[in-house]
């Protein structure tokens, strides 16, 4: 039987898959955490840098959650944006600030590679922001 259609919540911006570069196509992607490897710089580092290059309205304050996977060859692609104000409730601050870290997110270098079995592979991984009057206080993991 077909799946219904999903519906996205205000706030919500659907991974487009014809941008998504995968080397294989397994049942079920791997999360980062489950090969313990990590961003080389520190959460607060990267609050640090966003804030300092992306320019976030004042009267933002909540959290942005951009999630993607990380292919094969370190490549950043299948980007998902979830935006929800300080009470968690979704909501839409526009496609402006959640394109200025999208593209924050995806011009970081060095994303580590993968591997399982000493194989490359593709995995998700995510960063949330967490905004307050229009300042990134913080990026969670």
């Amino acid at each position: 039987m077909a799946q219904p259609a999903r519906i996205y919540g205000a706030g919500e911006y659907p991974t487009d898959k014809s941008t998504c570069i995968l080397c294989d196509t397994p049942d079920k992607l791997i999360q980062y955490y489950s090969l313990r490897i990590k961003y080389p710089l520190s959460s607060k580092a990267i609050a640090a840098r966003a804030d300092s290059v992306c320019a976030i309205p004042n009267h933002i304050t909540g959290y942005i959650t951009i999630r993607f996977l990380i292919n094969c060859r370190g490549e950043k692609t299948c980007f998902h944006i979830y935006q929800t104000n300080a009470d968690n409730k979704n909501t839409d601050w526009g496609e402006a600030v959640t394109h200025t870290l999208k593209t924050f997110v995806a011009d970081m270098p060095d994303w580590p590679v993968g591997t399982k079995g000493g194989k490359p592979i593709d995995y998700h991984a995510y960063l949330t922001f967490k905004i307050k009057n229009g300042k990134i206080e913080n990026v969670i993991p």
